[in-house]
Parts: C-alpha cells; structure tokens; sequence
C-alpha cells in the first residue's frame, strides 16, 4: 500500500500507466481520421479518377479542375460562390461569439452567484438538452415567421444562440 498514489487523474508528468490508455486511444482516432482524409483527397481527384474500380483511398494524379469547375459553375449561376462563403463566415462567427458570450455570463450567474430559481433554470437548459434540434424544427420556424426574419441572418443565428450545450459545459 506505500506506493499507492491515490487516483491519479491528471498527472502532473508522464507515468507509465498512460501507455495503455494512449495504445488504446491512438487507433481509434486514426480510424476517426479516415473519413476526413478520404474527402480531403477526394476534393483533389480528376474525374477519371473518381470513378475507377477498385475505388482508391489517396489520390494518384491530384488537380485543382474540380475547384476551378465549382467557381466557374456557381459564376453563371445566379448567387456566387464568394457570396455563400460571406454569408457562412457572418453567420458561423456571430454565433461563435455571442455563443461564447451569452454562454460564460450566465454560467458565471449559475455558478458563483445566488439568486432565487437558480436551480430550476439549471434543470430548465437540463430537459433542453434532452430535445433533438429536428424535433423542435417546425415550432423554432414558426417563431422565425413571427418574428419576420426568414430573409435575415438572424435566422441562422438566433436558434442557434438558444442551444443549451454551451450553458451546460461552460456551467
């Protein structure tokens, strides 16, 4: 029992027991890589490649054609291609940071301060978390249309600041 060191959760150096947990873990995130890696590679196949059989992983002859083909499609078309990236920058980091802000002010109010019905707004964003976001799809619509911002950023955005993920793992 003397060289027991209790449960050493987060070392402060390496020990000899992380071995097996980082044997056991390093496969597994090589396999949830592959995914990624083989649409990577497929972004940058020729045509003639895409289609071979047996299909290959990596890519043999890779060409920039499938992106140059992309622009010049969405040119003639009637929107842009730079005007969908615009757009998805503006909403991706609007959300991220009012995210991270609405989420780090009131996990700050859940936590540190003391406030009559802190426990019952906790097991409010609780039973939030237990609706899938396809399940609350028509009636979060149905605000949208009240509102009267279906043609408005804050349509992307606004649904997406009232997730309760962000509270409960910053909280």
């Amino acid at each position: 029992m003397a060289g027991y060191k209790g449960s050493n959760i987060n070392p402060k150096k390496f020990e000899k027991g992380q071995i097996k947990l980082i044997a056991a873990v390093t496969p597994l995130a090589i396999l949830m890589l592959l995914p990624i890696i083989f649409i990577f590679c497929h972004a940058f196949k020729p045509m003639t490649e895409l289609f071979t059989f047996p299909p290959r992983f990596f890519v043999v002859n890779p060409t920039l054609d499938n992106f140059r083909g992309l622009m010049k499609a969405s040119q003639t078309s009637g929107i842009p291609m730079s005007r969908y990236v615009f757009n998805s920058l503006v909403v991706t980091l609007s959300d991220v940071l009012l995210s991270i802000v609405l989420s780090t002010t009131a996990g700050f109010a859940l936590s540190k301060l003391k406030f009559r019905g802190k426990e019952a707004l906790m097991e409010i964003n609780n039973m939030a978390l237990m609706f899938v976001p396809v399940a609350v799809m028509i009636p979060r619509y149905l605000v949208i249309d009240t509102l009267n911002i279906t043609n408005n950023y804050l349509a992307h955005i606004l649904p997406l600041l009232a997730m309760p993920v962000s509270l409960f793992l910053v909280k």
